[in-house]
């Protein structure tokens, strides 16, 4: 079963876990994951340059959820530049150059909390983020002027925005040691 991007989980109820596993490391594999993500060469997709392309027929008929296992989503398996093509095209990847120097150097999961925290940091989230979302959106659609930005920084401390900030900041600290 699929649990997030890049992992899986095999149940306890699973009768046959060694072919589950040949199963799963086949996705792995140049030939598995290209199944996994285009389907049956000639009939899904075609080779140019050794590239993966659905054929424009296939892409006409919104089968590509019934076909393949991939469909979107977050099945485990090799993502290799051949298999990358479609969702990762050239200009995507010339973009993500330019960007790659303001990346943060180190990327971190969201904390985990103990049971007291997270009960205070959802409650916190609840509101803050309700508040944040609506405002934002009004902020980029234009429906609020950034006069009234200050009043905007002000309501998300009243909410306790700095109570919730130092909660995540102990949360990182705790895993960077």
């Amino acid at each position: 079963m699929p649990r997030d991007f890049g992992a899986f989980a095999i149940s306890s109820v699973n009768k046959y876990p060694e072919i589950t596993m040949r199963w799963i490391d086949y996705f792995y594999s140049d030939e598995g994951s290209t199944l996994l993500r285009f389907g049956r060469e000639g009939e899904h997709y075609e080779l140019k340059d050794g590239i993966p392309y659905y054929k424009e027929d296939f892409l006409k008929t919104d089968n590509q959820p019934k076909i393949t296992p991939y469909a979107g989503g977050g099945a485990p398996h090799l993502i290799s530049d051949k298999v990358a093509s479609y969702i990762n095209p050239p200009q995507v990847q010339e973009a993500q150059k330019k960007l790659d120097p303001y990346m943060p150097k180190v990327r971190y999961a969201a904390p985990m909390f103990d049971e007291k925290t997270a009960q205070e940091v959802n409650i916190l989230r609840n509101d803050i983020d309700k508040y944040y979302e609506e405002q934002s959106t009004k902020f980029i659609a234009g429906a609020l002027s950034f006069d009234k930005w200050d009043e905007f920084q002000s309501t998300l401390k009243k909410m306790q925005i700095d109570k919730l900030q130092e909660l995540y900041q102990a949360a990182y600290d705790k895993m960077e040691k």
